[in-house]
């Protein structure tokens, strides 16, 4: 009889003991998910910072580009010319 009251008893705290694993692995499962969510939309968000970016630096480039294809080849514009040269920005002169 001792002995199956001992038994039932290490039965019943390692069922325990595995319950109270499971809840600390469901805890950490529950982390990493929120920690795979959060770097996901950190890298979603860098993605669309990087694209904004690259078209803010695209877009002045063009122009300094396209006024330097307006220039003589000593690379200098006239006073006449330069108007011109900043209102066709980005385009071939």
């Amino acid at each position: 009889m001792r002995e199956e009251h001992d038994a039932r008893q290490a039965a019943e705290q390692a069922k325990s003991e595995m319950e109270a694993k499971n809840a600390q692995l469901e805890a950490a499962r529950a982390q990493a998910e929120s920690a795979r969510e959060q770097a996901e939309s950190a890298n979603q968000a860098k993605s669309e910072f990087l694209a904004n970016m690259s078209h803010e630096i695209r877009t002045p480039m063009n122009a300094i580009l396209g006024s330097r294809n307006c220039c003589g080849p000593d690379g200098r514009l006239e006073r006449t010319q330069l108007p011109y040269a900043i209102s066709s920005s980005g385009a071939r002169c």
